[in-house]
């Protein structure tokens, strides 16, 4: 039987379609088995279709909160219905503050604060955590360093990565980085803490999974993180015995360096600045004081820091709304985060759907 034109046409265009699809699979099966972390090609193509695939709602009578949701909730924290939860994760952010400050004390170490500000827009949380931050500081002797001035001498649209995020571009790290090499010195001793050890690699310090590369980000700016032995983010493991000056990083995704190549890091430019010194980048996306102060107290611990630099963001109290906690705390695979009376409240006063 002898198929028409139009049908011929047809099976063609079928043909060169599936031609397409399995030269692009086999292209991705390619990619991940000369650049993945796993050893078999096929187990990182799977992991990474999964990771992009839409996650399945457990529990779909509880509405995730929209972007809009998350902001208004944010300000509103800030204001008089957030009056009393503000005060409740002040509280708990004080307590987490003062178990660092009292760990770093105890290593024989300096504690500095790097206040990052949030770009225009966010005033009303601004200038809120800078009051609270700084006298956060003071009160229990660690050294304060405001980077707001130094970022607004320039146009917010280049030190931030706006309007796509609010994360800072590669020359708002080349500011901090600049900022915080002029300032740290002073917080430096004149000879280095002794190692814990002479030889062999020092244990796991950070809680990034360890000895991982991965290719993460977004559409506008894709990017590779590697994971060192340590469970930080630097090329090769850091050994005994120590060499000079050690100074470890706490921080969010701002010290991590989301959506950022390593080099365009302001960990990364801090340590070709520093040049007595080791720059260890201990930053964990989505963590906030409470995350950073047990992960010091559990891990960094045995970094043998001269100086700990802890990053903050006017995020930090933010991040404290418990669906946020259940997303992004260190704990939340052994435990759920549960909403106060508090919050509770607050979500009630705002009218808006409670976040799960």
């Amino acid at each position: 039987m002898r198929l028409s034109t139009g049908k011929l046409l047809a099976l063609a265009t079928c043909g060169l379609i599936l031609a397409l699809v399995a030269g692009e699979m086999l292209a991705r099966i390619v990619y991940y088995g000369v650049h993945g972390s796993r050893s078999l090609a096929l187990s990182e193509f799977a992991e990474n279709a999964n990771e992009s695939a839409p996650s399945r709602i457990v529990e779909p009578r509880k509405p995730l909160p929209t972007r809009a949701d998350r902001e208004r909730a944010a300000h509103a924290l800030y204001e008089e219905a957030g009056r009393t939860l503000l005060s409740e994760f002040q509280g708990h952010f004080r307590t987490a503050f003062e178990e660092l400050a009292e760990a770093v004390q105890v290593d024989g170490a300096k504690l500095a604060v790097a206040y990052i500000p949030a770009p225009p827009g966010r005033e009303i949380l601004t200038k809120s955590n800078r009051v609270f931050f700084r006298g956060l500081a003071n009160r229990y002797s660690a050294g304060f360093l405001d980077l707001g001035d130094a970022l607004q001498e320039h146009e917010p649209e280049h030190v931030y990565l706006l309007p796509e995020d609010e994360h800072l571009s590669r020359l708002g790290n080349q500011i901090v980085a600049r900022e915080l090499a002029n300032w740290l010195p002073q917080f430096l001793p004149e000879k280095p803490r002794r190692s814990q050890a002479s030889q062999g690699p020092y244990p796991r310090l950070g809680d990034n999974d360890p000895d991982t590369q991965k290719h993460d980000g977004r559409g506008w700016s894709l990017y590779q993180a590697r994971i060192n032995g340590q469970g930080l983010r630097r090329p090769s493991d850091l050994l005994y015995p120590k060499r000079g000056h050690h100074v470890l990083l706490l921080g969010d995704s701002f010290t991590y360096g989301v959506y950022l190549a390593r080099e365009h890091t302001y960990a990364h430019m801090l340590d070709r600045r520093l040049q007595a010194a080791i720059v260890l980048n201990a930053g964990v996306c989505g963590y906030t004081i409470t995350d950073e102060a047990a992960l010091y107290r559990e891990r960094a611990t045995q970094a043998d820091a001269d100086v700990v630099v802890l990053q903050l963001y006017d995020n930090d109290l933010t991040d404290m709304f418990s669906y946020l906690r259940n997303r992004q705390a260190r704990d939340r695979k052994s435990r759920r985060y549960r909403r106060s009376v508090a919050e509770e409240e607050f979500f009630g006063r705002l009218g808006a759907a409670k976040p799960r």
